[in-house]
């Protein structure tokens, strides 16, 4: 495959195989957000859990300590706040988590071309599927551009991929 190249920002994408030729495309469906993993009946439960004493709450709070203290040692573990911040968002709708997010999704796409050799497909697979979980869970607090700029990146992304074999 040769690159994915989007038609809109809403879709549809056109994904082009290495000889030029359209391979397929793909337009994407109208679901509400979050998409990944969290629905409505799951937040509430949470939001229950975590107010009230006990685990879940001792948990939540160790998580709003994590985005704040932890230190990645390189661009692609930035991935990891990102997406707890934007969880945190999701759950309390705090758009100060939000904004963490977006800088740490930001700073987690800085470098793609600083790689070492020996577990790059691994690492960056990790790196982009929390990356993809925190843009969806904070979607709706991004500005349309930071929305675009994300998507774009995710696209970059997506045609670096096709490269590995």
């Amino acid at each position: 495959m040769k690159a994915i190249v989007s038609l809109s920002n809403i879709g549809p994408f056109l994904l082009v195989s290495d000889d030029g030729n359209d391979v397929a495309t793909v337009k994407l469906a109208n679901l509400t957000r979050p998409r990944i993993v969290l629905t409505p009946t799951h937040l509430n439960f949470i939001r229950e859990k975590i107010n009230q004493s006990g685990h879940a709450q001792e948990v939540f709070k160790a998580l709003i300590k994590s985005i704040y203290t932890y230190k990645p040692d390189n661009s692609f573990n930035y991935c990891w706040p990102a997406r707890d911040a934007a969880l945190l968002y999701t759950i309390t709708r705090d758009i100060n988590y939000a904004h963490i997010a977006y800088l740490a999704l930001n700073a987690n796409r800085i470098n793609y071309t600083i790689y070492d050799k020996s577990a790059i497909k691994l690492r960056f697979s990790l790196s982009t599927m929390a990356r993809s979980q925190a843009f969806d869970w904070a979607y709706d607090a991004f500005t349309i551009e930071q929305r675009r700029e994300l998507m774009n990146d995710f696209q970059y992304t997506a045609s670096i991929f096709t490269s590995y074999s």
